[in-house]
């Protein structure tokens, strides 16, 4: 193969490398905001089964005042919010439709943010831990690159010139340790993007 087409062979692969790493961070992020949605919306929905029953007391016609003072009374002692949301008879107002409906979004809200407040914990928790890998896997990196160094400089002692030769020659010893260390700044690099994704997206949801 000419230089030419090795160029271009190695360009497709590098864009198509960097095409999959992006479609993979875009598969994170949006798989933190369906687990936000699914907390957001399981969350509402314990909520609301909590009150049905007491919510269905109040507004029965069957229901003595008695029931209802009862009802309410607990309703209250759940959600303080329902305060004064109902008439002297214990019946809902439009006021305590109201609460109920915003008290639902409140919930949703909350939950979804305490979900992705729980990701990105986990995503720093991440960047914490592989950083400190990174420190500790410094040694035996410098230990393998000085004997990959060495290992050429044989080489040129004997008269060996050709770079590209040498960077071979050097391969002989791996890049076992290399590698690792490349992974652990990848994953580092990846989740504080990942990071700034989950920000960057939380802005813009406030910003509408």
């Amino acid at each position: 193969a000419t230089i030419e087409t090795r160029l271009l062979n190695g360009g497709q692969e590098a864009a198509a490398l960097a095409e999959k790493e992006r479609y993979e961070q875009l598969h994170r992020l949006q798989t933190i905001d369906n687990e936000s949605k699914q907390a957001g919306k399981n969350a509402v929905e314990s909520y609301k089964a909590g009150i049905e029953n007491l919510i269905h007391v109040i507004n029965s016609e069957i229901s003595t005042k008695k029931m209802r003072e009862e009802a309410y009374k607990s309703l209250i002692k759940l959600h303080p919010q329902f305060l004064n949301t109902v008439d002297k008879e214990f019946r809902a107002t439009k006021d305590l439709i109201k609460v109920y409906n915003d008290l639902a979004i409140q919930v949703d809200i909350t939950a979804r943010a305490k979900a992705k407040a729980a990701a990105k914990e986990s995503i720093y928790n991440q960047i914490a831990n592989d950083r400190v890998e990174y420190i500790k896997g410094q040694s035996a990196r410098e230990k393998e690159q000085k004997q990959r160094n060495d290992l050429r400089k044989e080489y040129r002692d004997i008269g060996d010139t050709d770079e590209s030769h040498l960077k071979y020659v050097g391969s002989f010893i791996g890049y076992e340790e290399h590698n690792k260390g490349a992974a652990l700044i990848k994953s580092i690099n990846d989740n504080s993007k990942l990071i700034q994704q989950i920000n960057d997206a939380d802005k813009k949801r406030i910003a509408f």
